[in-house]
């Protein structure tokens, strides 16, 4: 039987009764059939044919771009160099081409979509029912990338420091009652706006359950050492660029490891030899060996909007993806960098995750009200899960007597990683099992 897989089982289903399918078939004669179906196809655009394509459109979920779409649709695609054409058909063109000697195969034209990266099982989706919005959870993202697994193998972040540059400084809430508070904006010492709060209970936060839902969070690595550093604030969480430079100082003069930081300005030099924050960046890379996880920025989807301090070559720049759908998330910042890095490194899962929170988000966000926690998107929140997920690596290195460094994770995704790094995605998503593997296939632990 000349029809392959898929469509022959529509074909015998009686599942195609207008042209709602593309198909590519196999013929040494490429030219004429192409020509011929072309033709056909004309002849077959009738009002029906079109509500048969509307169909499979919306099928598809397909509601922007239409125009595009059903060009790209109605397409005849010569292909020599396989001996393939490929073009829309009705069932009398399909039945017509099975019939034909000089067609060897049709196949299914497929749809192919880019790969998603790990989700959440369905039961570990919730809806905030009157905000109408879907969420999950830390306690269950630190599943889809490795850390409960990492845990389990004795790895929780213990012996590590991390310090987490934000809008906290005392730790107001239960889950990290642990953190070592510190400040570089006089005076203030509490989190008005509940982001630092957050990304400080992603890496570490201790067991907590929010009083909404009775839904489960817990940090990555709930056994680092925290410092939580309050170089932002004033209620909406900025500060100057001196505080978070100020707040790098005060990472390094703590012996901080790992240092992470949700924050950026849309404002990048042409060269990073004229950003501040990138050269205390790299300085502090190369002379102490500090890691820095840093957003990419929430400026995306356009290319070249990575913000500042994530275009600094040293740091791990992390995108944003959302761990319910697999996706890139659109408004995940995008690289190159000024001077052409490619840029982000990775992406983590940081759209509509619950965790501990405090202040204005808190109230503001689902689920809305003083309730200690809430579901927050950015790659701020992608930020603290590769902080985190860079806590357990460490550890696991430490007892073999390695010392991690940036270029250790970088060759981590490098190695296993995607195939090719990219403006979107990086080198994709740092889980437990890449590095894992990396340490027993090239560092030999």
């Amino acid at each position: 039987m000349k029809i392959v897989g898929v469509l022959s089982r529509w074909v015998e289903r009686g599942i195609i009764p207008g042209l709602v399918t593309r198909v590519i078939v196999e013929t040494s004669r490429v030219d004429d059939i192409s020509v011929e179906v072309a033709g056909r196809i004309r002849e077959a655009i009738r009002p029906g044919i079109i509500r048969g394509l509307a169909q499979t459109i919306q099928s598809l979920g397909i509601i922007s771009g239409i125009a595009d779409v059903v060009t790209h649709f109605l397409t005849t695609k010569k292909i020599p160099l396989f001996n393939m054409v490929s073009f829309p058909a009705t069932l009398s063109i399909i039945e017509e081409l099975e019939g034909d000697r000089r067609i060897a195969k049709i196949f299914p034209d497929r749809i192919m979509y880019a790969l998603k990266y790990p989700t959440v099982q369905p039961d570990q989706v919730f809806e905030d029912k009157m905000a109408r919005k879907k969420f999950t959870s830390t306690y269950y993202t630190r599943r889809i990338v490795g850390a409960e697994q990492a845990n389990k193998e004795g790895y929780t972040g213990r012996g590590v420091k991390v310090a987490v540059i934000d809008t906290t400084a005392a730790p107001q809430h239960v889950a990290v009652s642990h953190a070592i508070p510190k400040t570089t904006i006089r005076g203030l010492w509490t989190d008005e706006n509940g982001h630092g709060i957050w990304c400080a209970s992603a890496i570490g936060g201790k067991y907590y359950v929010d009083l909404t839902y009775g839904v489960p969070t817990q940090g990555l690595a709930p056994d680092v050492t925290l410092f939580t550093i309050k170089s932002l604030g004033f209620v909406l969480g900025f500060g100057n660029e001196s505080d978070i430079l100020e707040g790098m100082e005060a990472s390094a003069i703590l012996g901080a490891d790992i240092v992470s930081m949700s924050l950026g300005s849309e404002s990048v030099p042409d060269r990073p030899e004229d950003d501040p924050q990138i050269q205390a960046i790299d300085k502090l890379t190369k002379e102490r060996g500090m890691i820095f996880s840093v957003a990419c920025g929430n400026s995306g989807p356009g290319y070249g909007t990575v913000n500042s301090p994530g275009a600094a070559e040293s740091a791990i720049t992390v995108g944003a993806y959302c761990p319910i759908t697999g996706r890139v998330a659109s408004f995940s910042s995008r690289g190159p960098t000024p001077w052409g890095s490619i840029k982000p490194d990775i992406v983590m899962p940081g759209v509509n995750i619950l965790a501990p929170t405090v202040g204005i988000l808190d109230v503001l966000e689902i689920p809305r009200g003083a309730v200690r926690s809430s579901a927050l998107s950015g790659t701020s929140m992608a930020t603290p899960h590769a902080s985190a997920m860079i806590a357990l690596m460490m550890e696991h290195a430490n007892r073999h007597g390695i010392k991690l460094t940036t270029e250790i994770v970088k060759d981590v995704m490098n190695s296993y990683g995607e195939d090719v790094k990219n403006n979107d995605s990086g080198w994709g998503v740092l889980t437990w099992d890449k590095w894992k593997r990396y340490s027993r296939e090239v560092l030999g632990i």
